[in-house]
């Protein structure tokens, strides 16, 4: 057979793509290097979240940052928002003095607040703090402990337990006094509320007529103390009155027994006979003296009070009338709830 008729030998060599211009067409080595590209931006993507998440760290999210807002916000008065930077957990009454406008006057809040660097142990970290009250410079710790937040490569930072002192109020015979401004609740027992780092003038409560101080009480309470406020009230005019009129209602109400020696009462007298339909009359109550601060009267003079009633002749037939008068004084203790004066009879 001729060579223009003969079998094709295959040709060794190998196939090339081409484009549609003829032109090789092999892509396979710019897929490497689109793949190396891409695997380099992710590095370098990641190095920068990295980078960014040690800034915050190191900075923003820093237990240093955390404690300086924190203090910020209470020398700026803003308790609200330094209650939701470090919950107090207080609430109802505990939380009367803890927000709102009871530290609005500057000087009666913390200044000049400074912070020292944190020691760590893992999630927990420990703030030294200062801060000048009431002209005094004054050091504390504040106590963060880490939460976790941006991809949990950085973790932001709360004050775990607010910077705060306690405010005592002692017994007083009245059931609310105004702390800077603000009413709370205080009593017979006295009372206890927490409070941040300020200067506190205790006055009778808003709209209070019955209890006067010489001068308004100011106590200063730093971080971490316990301080009791003195409550040397005075009566007005007005609380003598209310006291006298709940002691003559008192007296009054007493004399409608009809026992010799009335329960509970500032009068009695002995009958050793037989009687019967003893009744009393009030000739004059005794005028009461107050000790506004403890909560206390007694007489200012004498009461005179009378008994009438019939003893058994001494034939046994039948009665014949009677009577014995006595001079009594008082004495006991006072309350006011919601401006109502009440008194309780002693001895």
């Amino acid at each position: 057979m001729s060579a223009a008729h003969g079998t094709a030998e295959p040709d060794s060599a190998p196939s090339r793509r081409t484009t549609r211009d003829g032109s090789p067409g092999d892509r396979r080595p710019h897929r490497a290097h689109e793949v190396l590209f891409l695997l380099l931006g992710l590095a370098g993507i990641a190095g920068l979240v990295l980078g960014i998440a040690a800034v915050l760290g190191a900075t923003i999210l820093s237990p240093e940052t955390a404690a300086q807002r924190y203090l910020d916000a209470l020398a700026a008065g803003r308790l609200d928002e330094a209650a939701q930077l470090a919950p107090t957990g207080a609430e109802g009454e505990d939380a009367a003095l803890l927000g709102g406008p009871v530290l609005a006057d500057p000087a009666a809040r913390i200044a000049e607040v400074a912070v020292g660097a944190a020691t760590r142990e893992g999630g927990v970290a420990t703030v030294p703090v200062a801060y000048t009250l009431a002209g005094e410079r004054e050091q504390a710790q504040l106590t963060l402990v880490r939460g976790v937040s941006f991809l949990d490569l950085a973790g932001d930072w709360r004050v775990a337990a607010p910077l705060a002192g306690t405010l005592e109020l002692p017994a007083t015979p009245t059931d609310r006094v105004s702390v800077n401004g603000v009413d709370v609740t205080t009593g017979p027992q006295g009372s206890a509320h927490p409070v941040y780092p300020g200067v506190y003038t205790i006055t009778p409560a808003r709209g209070d007529d019955l209890f006067a101080l010489d001068t308004p009480q100011e106590v200063t309470v730093a971080a971490g103390a316990t301080v009791e406020a003195g409550l040397p009230f005075t009566a007005t005019p007005a609380l003598t009155a209310a006291v006298q009129d709940a002691v003559d209602a008192a007296v009054a109400a007493c004399a409608t027994s009809t026992d010799r020696n009335p329960v509970g009462c500032p009068f009695g007298i002995e009958i050793f006979d037989e009687y019967q339909n003893l009744a009393w009359s009030i000739a004059q109550t005794p005028a009461v003296a107050v000790d506004a601060a403890a909560g206390t009267f007694a007489s200012d003079g004498a009461g005179r009070a009378t008994a009438s009633y019939e003893v058994q002749t001494y034939d046994g037939r039948g009665w014949e009338p009677a009577s014995q008068g006595t001079a009594f004084a008082v004495q006991g203790t006072f309350t006011v709830v919601s401006g109502e004066v009440s008194v309780a009879l002693t001895g």
